[in-house]
């Protein structure tokens, strides 16, 4: 799983971006997964080489569909990324 979103990750910085929002419910329906927020959610926090996320959404329980990670590529200073 971890695998899989660092792949996205890598994906969306090989195109030049600053950053790439994921959100668990996307990584979930992709990967056909059921009933597995809470691992989609733990492997989120836990991508290696993607240290660097803010979290945009979560609820209090931190592991449902809606859990959602702006992960910031590179050493760039810009709060403004999308």
């Amino acid at each position: 799983m971890r695998n899989y979103i660092a792949m996205i990750l890598q994906s969306e910085k090989a195109t030049g971006q600053n950053s790439a929002i994921v959100c668990a419910r996307d990584i979930h329906n992709t990967m056909n997964l059921s009933n597995s927020y809470p691992s989609v959610c733990s492997a989120m926090g836990s991508v290696p080489g993607y240290e660097k996320y803010d979290v945009v959404y979560a609820p209090p329980s931190g592991k449902s569909s809606t859990v959602t990670y702006r992960y910031r590529f590179g050493g760039g200073n810009n709060d403004a990324d999308a």
